[in-house]
């Protein structure tokens, strides 16, 4: 119906993990997630369909995950609780995932 969608996904808290590389040296360490590589994956398929996918820089550092250590269809942002609020006074819905 040529209705065009614009879609945001924003990963904080420890959501964080999904988005390093490796959880080598983060707070993930002791329990990393046996499915990264699909999870990877997945991220990328839905970045290279235009979706944008932020992590918190509040919750990288907490986790500490470093910027070197994200995935390539990753941008980083300060807050993205903030971000949040003003995607959703532009008009986005939130869709909360946990």
């Amino acid at each position: 119906r040529g209705v065009t969608l614009d879609f945001a996904m924003l990963i904080h808290g420890p959501a964080t993990q999904f988005v390093a590389q490796t959880h080598a040296g983060t707070k993930f360490e002791k329990a990393p997630c046996e499915s990264l590589p699909e999870i990877h994956a997945l991220l990328a398929s839905l970045a290279a369909l235009g979706v944008r996918i932020e992590v918190c820089l509040i919750a990288m550092d907490r986790s500490h995950v470093a910027r070197e250590n994200l995935i390539p269809c990753v941008v980083v942002e300060d807050n993205v609780f903030l971000n949040s609020i003003a995607l959703q006074n532009k008009g986005y819905a939130l869709m909360q995932v946990d």
